[in-house]
């Protein structure tokens, strides 16, 4: 495993060897299995510029899109945090990220990942794409495009005529540099995605193609009707594999996939839900909070990028997600948390959606 020395925080239950990013390597070993910081800052940012967007999709988590963009003093701030510790990636949303209101600091923040080695994913609805392509280009950026079915599913879904634009620019895109697409599977467009999946396919540069499950947040409070049960998504993932390179991210995918165990608590950092574990959100006003999910809820907020204190370990302190009740004898059972942001804005205890985990 590879890590940065910053980003090593009370690391006294991992055990083994850990090379460095320098290529220096560090020995740990102890028998002290208590410690529960694992790590001393986020290895990923999830930086929002705006959350101005010229789309209204069903499904948007962002519920309160605020005019304005993010401070010059918030960027740099984001970027001298970035650079003190070490950070491995950041990843650009909104909003939209290429809006004019937000472009410039996209650019700024993509430049200046590349500069100083840090991975850079942007994603974009797509619809004012082309003019940034060069830049997106020269920068290395990890780009995402959503596409949320062909296009009358796709305009309906988004509330929006963007589709053919969105098309034409990927067609510019295929034709200078790698990028992938994600869909979020719900009612309005699973019968739809195999059609999908056929225009996906004429593209050559496309790296994968990323379906994602609908979380309860944001525009789908009001909304609940097209959220579909895990059992479907899956079934639909199984589907459509095969052609088209795909990646999921669902919870308890792992649990579908069968996936191993982690064989030690380091490991466990990424299994499931990365809230908090290896990853933080800050909004355009430099709030901080674990997940997107939790931005309607300001008892989550962790802290603010502008202002003095650790928020980091605030989140290890108070974010402490604790293993969901497993039954079945399911081998998960004792690092299986499921989604708290699914938990808070269901006002339930626990996240109860697991299809193998059912009475």
């Amino acid at each position: 495993m590879i890590i940065r020395k910053e980003n090593i925080g009370n690391v006294t239950c991992i055990k083994g060897e850990w090379f460095l990013a320098d290529g220096k390597n560090i020995k740990i070993n102890t028998n002290n299995t208590n410690s529960r910081k694992l790590l001393g800052a986020p290895l990923e940012l999830i930086i929002y510029p705006s959350l101005l967007c010229d789309q209204n999709c069903d499904f948007c988590y962002i519920q309160n899109k605020t005019k304005g963009a993010m401070s010059k003093e918030t960027v740099q701030n984001i970027k001298n945090y970035i650079l003190e510790k070490k950070i491995f990636a950041i990843t650009i949303l909104g909003g939209e990220p290429l809006l004019p209101v937000a472009s410039k600091i996209s650019q700024e923040f993509s430049q200046f990942a590349y500069e100083n080695e840090v991975i850079c994913n942007l994603t974009t609805n797509g619809a004012n794409l082309q003019e940034h392509i060069n830049w997106i280009k020269k920068y290395d950026v990890k780009l995402t495009v959503s596409i949320e079915g062909t296009k009358d599913i796709h305009n309906k879904i988004t509330h929006s005529t963007s589709y053919d634009n969105v098309l034409n620019n990927l067609k510019a895109l295929d034709k200078k540099l790698p990028f992938s697409v994600s869909t979020i599977i719900n009612r309005k467009n699973i019968n739809n995605l195999y059609k999908l999946r056929c225009e996906l396919l004429k593209f050559h540069n496309l790296e994968t193609w990323l379906l994602l499950y609908a979380a309860l947040c944001g525009n789908l409070k009001r909304n609940r009707d097209i959220i579909i049960t895990l059992d479907e998504f899956f079934k639909t993932v199984d589907e459509l594999k095969g052609n088209v390179p795909i990646t999921v991210n669902a919870p308890f995918y792992f649990k579908h996939n069968n996936s191993k165990l982690p064989a030690s608590n380091f490991d466990k950092l990424f299994v499931g839900c990365s809230a908090g574990k290896t990853k933080a959100e800050i909004l355009p006003n430099g709030d901080i909070y674990p997940c997107c999910f939790m931005f309607d809820f300001p008892t989550f907020k962790m802290g603010n990028i502008n202002k003095k204190g650790n928020w980091w370990e605030k989140i290890q302190k108070e974010f402490n997600v604790r293993p969901k009740k497993c039954i079945n004898n399911c081998k998960y059972a004792k690092i299986c948390t499921g989604c708290i942001g699914y938990t808070i804005n269901a006002g339930v205890e626990e996240d109860d959606r697991c299809p193998y985990c059912q009475n």
